[in-house]
């Protein structure tokens, strides 16, 4: 579940860093706005990634899954419906949502699998990134079908997927876990 989770946020980065430039430059703003905007939310991305750690460790791991993949969902429709400085301020908290639970995620995992913490490891960092891609080829399939903004819309809605793969993972470790 917690592969499936990590899955999920690479699924929503691969398809939306993919095609964030292209669909504000065809939106109207300039390739060098367009970029800085997603420079803009990759560091922010960075720096959830950087801070997650300690939030979880004060506040729970699951805590952070929860709210941070709950949190993407409104932060992605805002960016993809604002302009200007909401938006820029949209697409920082949305960087730092999906950032954030990159480190509790791992540990997570660890946790699970307290025997073999390399391999739990190896399956959340390198099998949870292989959605990468395909969320990036869903969303280009999607536009040849229909817009790149109606493709890119159908991004809300991927975090929903994050949100009951985490709480499976938490109801069923924490039964075993206790039970």
């Amino acid at each position: 579940m917690m592969t499936l989770y990590v899955g999920v946020r690479s699924w929503f980065q691969g398809g939306f860093v993919t095609y964030l430039p292209e669909w504000l430059h065809s939106s109207g703003q300039s390739l060098e706005a367009a970029s800085l905007l997603l420079s803009t939310m990759m560091i922010a991305m960075s720096v959830g990634s950087f801070v997650g750690g300690p939030i979880s460790d004060r506040v729970g791991r699951m805590p952070v899954l929860l709210v941070s993949m709950g949190l993407m969902i409104p932060f992605i429709w805002l960016v993809l419906h604002l302009t200007g400085i909401p938006q820029a301020a949209a697409a920082v908290m949305l960087g730092l949502c999906s950032g954030v639970s990159f480190p509790a995620s791992i540990l997570m995992a660890q946790e699970a699998w307290p025997s073999g913490t390399g391999l739990a490891s190896a399956m959340v960092m390198g099998i949870g990134w292989v959605p990468y891609g395909f969320g990036s080829l869903l969303v280009g399939w999607l536009a040849d079908h229909s817009t790149l903004s109606s493709a890119l819309n159908t991004l809300v809605w991927v975090p929903l997927v994050g949100l009951l793969a985490a709480m499976v993972y938490y109801w069923d470790f924490g039964r075993r876990k206790n039970g």
